[in-house]
């Protein structure tokens, strides 16, 4: 058993190691500013996508798109869209959290 133990330790640590997350790289910060959020939730994706499109005139169908945050740099409105969360820490609302870190740091996993 201990074997065992130590086996699943090790491979949970080279599974780990192999693909980090990426740093956060800020497009701003608004951090501790008075920002004005309006959350869109919906009951599935395809709701979701259907209410994106007629918000931004794109198809995000095939996208796979789990949320979407739109914001401005000029002011500090922010809209997220998102697939309501049913319960904690499930992947909606995990998403949540990803798109509220877009209104704070803009595009901030952007490509280089």
């Amino acid at each position: 058993m201990t074997k065992l133990i130590f086996l699943i330790t090790i491979l949970l640590s080279i599974i780990a190691g192999c693909n980090p997350a990426p740093n956060i790289d800020k497009s701003f910060d608004r951090s501790g500013q008075v920002m004005e959020i309006v959350v869109h939730t919906h009951t599935s994706q395809k709701v979701m996508y259907d209410a994106l499109y007629l918000r931004t005139g794109i198809n995000y169908k095939e996208s796979g798109l789990q949320g979407l945050a739109i914001w401005s740099n000029s002011d500090n409105l922010c809209e997220v869209y998102i697939v309501e969360p049913k319960r904690i820490d499930d992947t909606n609302s995990d998403t949540l959290g990803h798109e509220m870190l877009h209104c704070l740091y803009g595009t901030y996993h952007k490509e280089k």
